[in-house]
């Protein structure tokens, strides 16, 4: 993603306005939720345990706090939050990423893929079924359990073709 230099500065000034605030400050909580980090001191973890929990590293997990999007409290010059804040934040992002991909209809590139792999395994088990049963019945020429062929040469004579010549002991001409 492609950030231009403005955007570069609002962000560094954010960044150190929160860092100010954060010496200050000892605790932060969503702006529309409700700071329950002072009761709950026995269930704090540092953010090393919870970026364990979650998909997401220290630093980020860091800044979610510092942008009230994730509970969190500093002692000592540490964060800490609790297990329900991490599985809740967790929990909201994947639902909004949910509701968003439907709100846009979007086909997600590696469901394609699957779908096409499938597709592929599919047809190349139906071409393999095709092959298998072409063996077993033939090619559509010769009969398999046809063992002579028989042929009028130009003379009027009859040529008798066998697929082992030694199993023909005797030929009988029988009028129609």
């Amino acid at each position: 993603m492609w950030i231009s230099g403005y955007e570069k500065l609002v962000d560094k000034l954010f960044f150190v306005y929160n860092k100010a605030k954060d010496t200050t400050s000892d605790s932060v909580s969503g702006s529309n939720k409700i700071n329950t980090m002072g009761e709950n001191q026995e269930n704090l973890i540092s953010l090393q345990e919870a970026s364990k929990l979650s998909p997401y590293s220290v630093d980020y997990l860091r800044l979610i706090i510092r942008k009230r999007k994730l509970e969190g409290i500093k002692k000592d010059g540490k964060w800490f939050t609790t297990r329900k804040a991490i599985e809740s934040y967790v929990t909201g992002v994947a639902e909004a990423g949910y509701l968003r991909r439907e709100e846009l209809n979007v086909s997600i590139p590696a469901e394609e893929n699957r779908k096409a792999l499938t597709n592929l395994k599919w047809a190349l088990a139906l071409a393999v079924i095709v092959i298998i049963s072409l063996f077993v019945w033939g090619f559509g020429g010769k009969n398999s359990d046809q063992k002579y062929l028989v042929e009028k040469d130009v003379n009027n004579n009859l040529i008798i073709h066998a697929d082992n010549p030694d199993e023909i002991g005797s030929v009988t001409v029988v009028p129609k």
